[in-house]
């Protein structure tokens, strides 16, 4: 069995009251090619009355589509791995704010400088004060 190794990445920021951002967090072009088995995905928030929060990983950097800008749907298209989460109430456990995804034995996807991934996130703050949120993944790979 092979060894299992985990790529971060991650942001804590503050999202002015009653906005949304829509951004790649990250580029990953590793120089050996790798086999990515899953990823744990996790999106919080500060309580309040409501946020959207989402992040995939992807092999397209394209942030837009063409209809439904205003709901991200670029985040929901050409995918690999994909986790949501739309906050108005308390968290009911850590089953709410992180996601373990991970594909079924002997599956994987590559990534390697030819076929880099890219992390995208889309968030909405709906409360009238800004607030902070935190949005990772870690990515399982051998």
């Amino acid at each position: 069995m092979a060894e299992l190794h985990t790529k971060n990445f991650h942001i804590i920021e503050k999202v002015k009251a009653k906005a949304g951002k829509l951004f790649v967090l990250a580029k990953w072009e590793p120089e050996n090619t790798l086999q990515v088995v899953g990823a744990q995905l996790g999106l919080l928030c500060c309580v309040g009355s409501g946020w959207e929060l989402n992040i995939c990983v992807s092999r397209s950097p394209n942030l837009r589509a063409e209809e439904y800008e205003d709901f991200y749907v670029a985040l929901r298209r050409d995918y690999l791995l994909y986790a949501q989460r739309d906050a108005y109430n308390k968290c009911s456990g850590i089953a709410d704010m992180v996601d373990w995804q991970m594909l079924p034995a002997g599956e994987y996807f590559l990534v390697s400088k030819e076929n880099p991934v890219y992390i995208k996130v889309g968030v909405n703050n709906f409360n009238s004060v800004a607030l902070e949120y935190d949005a990772f993944v870690n990515l399982y790979f051998e």
